[in-house]
């Protein structure tokens, strides 16, 4: 597949450099959305990044449209969804750097709040609220718990609310061991490593539930992975807890479906 190279950024006198990266591989359903939640964002000095897989529908095209105003993007075959954000991290050049995926898309004002934030707090990562948005259109606010080394901890669980310092990628980026929860494993190396993180008490980006982590496999897969990852960093007893967790609200999501799904909603619970 082609692939381009052009340096197109929005910049405003002063304010810090924003890479914005999208991975996708046939995304045409909602790309364009993803897209022009970046390129309308009120903030203005983004870099923005897509990296596509050698998608075979629409992506491309799409791509191709707003080509003028994307800093860089390829379209070639990669080794999963965490080599393409490392691909997209390399040629990063802002201070700070924002992962959002083709299924989902920021609030107009994510990078803005995200970038006061940083500069008010001498952050390593910024997270905030996210928005869930399920396939029959109902929605909720997810608020994550903790960013603490306990039992808690579920920063993965809002990863396209995530900012990192550009600082902190360039000295580790996405494990390519796992297929779906190598942001898990990376968060808790910076959190096990000191970095501070911020909350933002406020939604930064929407998410559907349509892409890998959000199917049924996808979260089966995600369940098994994030059990060795927190015995890893925190030890078997809080991994046992979180693995037996995510097993009995996924049992009980299939036995009662919507009813459970509002009731875990109240209880800001992650069916």
């Amino acid at each position: 597949m082609s692939s381009k190279y052009e340096k197109h950024t929005r910049s405003a006198e002063g304010a810090p450099l924003v890479s914005i990266i999208t991975v996708v591989f046939n995304g045409e359903k909602h790309l364009e959305q993803t897209i022009q939640s970046v390129l309308c964002q009120s903030y203005q000095n983004i870099e923005y990044i897509v990296v596509d897989g050698g998608s075979s529908d629409g992506t491309v095209d799409i791509i191709e449209r707003y080509a003028d105003q994307i800093a860089y993007w390829v379209s070639e075959p990669d080794d999963g969804v965490y080599d393409a954000m490392n691909k997209g991290i390399r040629q990063a050049n802002g201070k700070y750097v924002g992962l959002i995926n083709s299924d989902d898309w920021y609030e107009k004002d994510a990078v803005e709040t995200v970038v006061s934030t940083f500069e008010a707090n001498d952050s390593d990562v910024i997270y905030g609220d996210k928005r869930i948005i399920r396939e029959d259109g109902s929605s909720r606010i997810y608020r994550p718990k903790s960013a603490a080394l306990d039992s808690d901890f579920d920063l993965n669980y809002v990863h396209p609310t995530i900012f990192v310092s550009k600082n902190i990628y360039e000295k580790r980026q996405y494990s390519s061991k796992y297929d779906v929860s190598a942001d898990l494993e990376f968060l808790l190396a910076l959190a096990a490593g000191g970095a501070k993180m911020v909350h933002v008490g406020s939604v930064i980006a929407n998410m559907r539930t349509e892409g890998l982590s959000g199917t049924s496999r996808g979260r089966r897969r995600g369940r098994r992975e994030g059990f060795y990852i927190r015995r890893m960093y925190l030890g078997r007893w809080a991994a046992t807890k979180g693995f037996t967790k995510a097993l009995v609200l996924a049992a009980a999501v299939r036995l009662m479906g919507p009813r459970i799904r509002r009731l875990l909603a109240q209880m800001h619970l992650r069916p």
